[in-house]
């Protein structure tokens, strides 16, 4: 078993310490070691946020996951699905959970002692801190409120230290903290079976081997590896010729590491002494991503793994293996030599090693979303199913980008019949409706009239301008008149008056909600964000057949000034 983890080594129930990248609507990208990366759905967090998930039909209640998680936080999961590409794709899929039971499993009950990293789901909040289940034969830790960094949520997992654990009469007690500075300096040097040793333990460990890409550790009475990316930073990023690792980490010389992947079978261990790892402290950078550079130097090759870059600002990067071509590269040492230039485009931030990652690939060289802030209301996107749930599909626009199109948007008419024709794996063309990369919620629609518009957009109010037409569609419905949505926050009022050229009793027996409609604006207030509309084809006033009255609507809407709150929320 060499130093490096890549996607050969990864087996379904091992351990993997990971760093959360982006938390979504629907799931969380989890930055691994080596320049892996994994996902974590909603459903596979904790045993009641599953339940809670179970009963929701529209979009608009599934869970915030942001409340939940951080980015830059911590985590240990396990892996349970390691997808192989598609048939003509090259991407992996790697599949984590969350959920205590599972990744806990075959920890023993005298394995919670002090020092041991361990993962738990939040139960509730008591009178000075919280319960934690292990989801392991009913044991269950107490988290003092003063050993948490902030308010937790009840079905949160949470990836702490035990700080104490003794046996009185009754039961086992076992104390945790999440607080960064004790988890940073406690190191555990006791010896512990292959299955006590969890994943984001912190050993003291002693070199025993050096190879060219790693060395050979040993600690608590086990065997483990440190490769060339986990080492120190002083270390990771030296060049090619400077890079002698029996220099720095000679024979016998003690070294502070994290286990960051575990295999039981095996009984191996794979280690990193990255500062940011060590410190129980990790941060995310993503000023610079979907940046191109020129003339980016390999400084060092790894071999099996990928490239270091020098991106002539003292600043660096890496190219993993599968990044270097759209191509399939069988040895990066016979494609690419120290000191050769290339053009690149950082394409992320591993947050596990502390670096940006970098591409070659020229598909991805002119690829126009890295990110979710290139992604924009009105914009038209392809995006591949991932998941069909009874709210809508969710939807993947890029490897790291997720988004949902609800039912309501599936179709321009609504049945229950929306659904049956999508399916995981299908490609489909969207158009953004709306867009927040505070929250990374993005929402699509699939509706033809929209799908199809050749008008301008209407994304921002600003853009008003009394005469011209967009096309939206009709959130609400009532008899005195309709609010029509566009894209982003934009939406505005048609008068029962403005809604055909034709009087109605009663709009709803003339549209529905979900209906695309071409809209002209009357007129408008951008700073108050209020919008008149017209969904009639000619102007000026029509004549009233003779012998008819004012309906509600009519009378309603004379009566005094309409505002949306009239006539509903929309969300």
């Amino acid at each position: 078993m060499s130093g490096f983890l890549n996607f050969s080594k990864l087996k379904v129930g091992q351990q993997v310490l990971g760093v959360v990248k982006a938390v979504n609507d629907l799931d969380m990208c989890i930055s691994l070691p080596n320049q892996l990366t994994g996902f974590v759905t909603c459903d596979r967090i904790s045993p009641s946020l599953t339940a809670a998930l179970a009963s929701i039909e529209t979009a608009t209640e599934i869970p915030s996951l942001t409340s939940m998680y951080q980015v830059g936080e911590l985590v240990v999961a396990s892996i349970v699905a390691v997808e192989s590409p598609k048939k003509g794709g090259t991407k992996r899929r790697l599949e984590l959970s969350l959920i205590p039971e599972t990744v806990n499993k075959g920890i023993e009950d005298d394995s919670f002692v002090e020092g041991i990293i361990v993962v738990g789901e939040v139960c509730s909040h008591e009178d000075r801190g919280y319960t934690v289940s292990f989801g392991t034969g009913g044991m269950v830790g107490f988290l003092p409120d003063a050993n948490t960094i902030s308010p937790l949520s009840v079905g949160k997992t949470v990836t702490c230290i035990v700080t104490s654990s003794f046996q009185n009469r009754a039961n086992r007690v076992i104390t945790l903290s999440l607080d960064t500075k004790t988890i940073a300096e406690s190191i555990f040097q006791t010896k512990a079976n292959v299955c006590s040793l969890r994943c984001g333990t912190m050993v003291q460990a002693e070199v025993k081997a050096i190879k060219n890409s790693h060395l050979t550790v040993s600690f608590s009475g086990h065997e483990g590896k440190i490769d060339v990316l986990n080492l120190p930073d002083t270390v990771m990023m030296r060049r090619h010729k400077d890079l002698d690792l029996a220099e720095h980490f000679p024979v016998g010389k003690k070294i502070t590491a994290r286990i960051m992947h575990v295999d039981v079978e095996e009984k191996k261990f794979l280690l990193s002494a990255k500062t940011n790892i060590v410190g129980w402290k990790c941060e995310m950078q993503t000023e610079r991503i979907g940046e191109r550079v020129e003339g980016a130097t390999v400084y060092r090759i790894d071999v099996g793994l990928g490239v270091a870059l020098s991106l002539g600002d003292e600043k660096f990067a890496y190219a993993h293996i599968s990044r270097l071509s759209d191509e399939h590269v069988e040895k990066i040492e016979g494609a690419y030599k120290v000191g050769s230039r290339h053009l690149t485009r950082l394409i992320d931030f591993d947050a596990f090693s502390g670096i940006y990652q970098a591409s070659l690939q020229p598909s991805i060289l002119k690829e126009s979303i890295l990110r979710i802030e290139d992604v924009h209301p009105g914009q038209i996107v392809r995006g591949q199913i991932l998941k069909v749930e009874a709210f809508g599909v969710v939807v993947s626009i890029t490897d790291r980008i997720r988004a949902i199109c609800p039912k309501f948007h599936l179709t321009e008419v609504q049945t229950d019949q929306a659904l049956k024709s999508y399916h995981v794996g299908q490609k489909y063309k969207f158009r953004v409706v709306d867009c927040d990369p505070k929250t990374r919620r993005i929402t699509l629609t699939r509706k033809k009239g929209l799908l199809d518009s050749t008008l301008p957009v209407f994304t921002d109010y600003l853009q008003l301008v009394p005469g011209n037409s967009h096309d939206g569609y009709i959130v609400a419905i009532r008899n005195f008149g309709c609010i029509v949505r566009f894209y982003g926050e934009v939406k505005g009022i048609v008068t029962v008056a403005e809604m055909t050229d034709e009087y109605v009793d009663h709009p709803q027996d003339s549209f529905f909600v979900g209906q695309v409609v071409r809209c002209r604006i009357v007129k408008g207030d951008a700073n108050a964000k209020e919008l008149t509309l017209s969904l009639r084809k000619r102007t000026g006033p029509k004549s009233r057949p003779e012998g008819s009255k004012p309906n509600e609507g009519e009378r309603a809407s004379k009566k005094s000034k309409i505002t949306l709150d009239d006539l509903v929320t929309v969300n």
